[in-house]
């Protein structure tokens, strides 16, 4: 969660190499473990500075049914740098003393 915090310092993010923090369970492929169960990307969205945020959310994998059955969510929005930098404050302090932190979207 650290090296998450630290990576959203960069100014500007990397086009080809988002930001992204998984956990989960199963074997782990890069950094993304095989049943995604929270994930969070953050990458640049075209050249005006505006970033793309996708949240992946997932109850655990079903051990006796399909996994077309297990549930999921895929959210996406839109946020700019200045919102971006509030929430790495955030989660710096919810690191070290239990609050919460936000990332809020543009709302375009």
């Amino acid at each position: 969660m650290i090296s998450f915090s630290r990576a959203l310092e960069q100014y500007p993010l990397p086009p080809h190499a988002p930001v992204t923090i998984f956990g989960g369970l199963g074997a782990i492929t890069g950094d993304r473990p095989e049943h995604v169960q929270v994930g969070l990307t953050i990458a640049p969205a075209g050249v005006t500075g505006t970033l793309l945020v996708c949240v992946e959310l997932a109850s655990d994998p079903p051990a006796t049914r399909p996994s077309d059955v297990q549930q999921s969510a895929l959210l996406r929005f839109l946020t700019e740098y200045a919102a971006l930098d509030q929430f790495r404050i955030a989660l710096s302090a919810m690191l070290n003393n239990g609050d919460e932190a936000i990332l809020r979207g543009t709302g375009t």
